[in-house]
């Protein structure tokens, strides 16, 4: 999604049945003033939310302990929020798709940028990047060229070893190094939102389609990446997401400074170097939850 869209105020998620606001204009009301002011409210109870599921048990604190949907109370979202609970109903319908809203604002908001900017680094255009297509996006091998070589990756000709790379264990490329840079910074994101993280796999939000623009961005990096021959030539998008999955598995409350999941984060990076055998090839399962639309996710 462009910058445009993240700051144009739309909140992904909302109830259809509420477009965009799940009310009907009262006599002399005109329609648009109601549309206007149900994106308002969506966007307060989206933000609410968010900030609810990182607090701590009983005490406000923020420490995103991973309280679940079980500490989103929709009562006292719609109070903080300045809206009745049938509003937010009307909009958000359940509990449930209230967190995929929130989901899909934090991916928006936080972390496709992450993988946007990477884009930049290599010399790319994020509004020029090829909209995300499944299967054979996630899955399916991908074509490089010779590894090891200068080739040009993202409009900028260097051979590896060119550019230093703060997550790996020594010189990379310029695409390769803003691959790990992303991947890093990511990680960083999605362990501070550990409760949104947790209501988000209550609820099957974390799909597919909520991260297209964000793997996206992701793939047009590692595929600059392989061409200049810094990262193995049979990685794909779907392994960059199991990287972050299995970093995010060593995050816990006893480590606030994020040692432990750097830790990981750098020995799972040192896999992704050229060098070593083949990997087998990836399973037809699902690694994010399939919609409807994209089964074989």
């Amino acid at each position: 999604m462009s910058g445009e869209d993240r700051s144009s105020g739309a909140v992904r998620g909302v109830a259809p049945a509420a477009d965009p606001g799940g009310g009907r204009a009262a006599p002399g009301q005109p329609a648009r003033r109601v549309r206007a002011d149900a994106r308002r409210n969506a966007e307060r109870i989206v933000r609410v939310a968010l900030a609810g599921l990182e607090e701590g048990p009983g005490d406000g604190s923020g420490s995103g302990a991973g309280n679940g949907t079980g500490r989103l109370r929709l009562h006292e979202v719609a109070t903080r929020a300045g809206v009745g609970v049938a509003t937010l109903y009307r909009l958000f319908e359940s509990r449930e798709g209230l967190v995929r809203a929130a989901w899909a604002t934090f991916v928006d908001e936080e972390l496709t940028p992450l993988a946007e900017a990477a884009v930049v680094e290599i010399g790319g255009d994020p509004g020029e990047v090829r909209p995300f297509a499944l299967p054979s996006d996630a899955a399916g091998p991908r074509t490089t060229g010779p590894a090891g070589g200068a080739e040009r990756a993202g409009g900028t000709d260097r051979a590896p070893g060119q550019d230093g790379d703060p997550g790996g264990r020594g010189p990379d490329g310029i695409a390769a190094a803003a691959l790990r840079r992303a991947l890093g910074r990511s990680l960083d994101a999605l362990a501070a939102h550990q409760g949104l993280l947790a209501a988000a796999r209550e609820t099957s939000a974390i799909r597919v389609e909520s991260v297209f623009g964000y793997l996206a961005a992701l793939r047009e990096v590692l595929g600059a990446a392989q061409r200049e021959g810094g990262v193995r030539a049979d990685l794909t998008v779907r392994d960059l997401g199991a990287v972050l999955i299995m970093a995010l598995a060593t995050v816990h409350p006893a480590d606030p400074a994020g040692d432990d999941r750097r830790r990981a984060l750098r020995l799972l990076l040192d896999g992704m170097r050229p060098g070593t055998g083949p990997l087998p090839p990836p399973s037809p399962g699902a690694l994010l939850k399939p919609d409807a639309d994209h089964p074989d996710a």
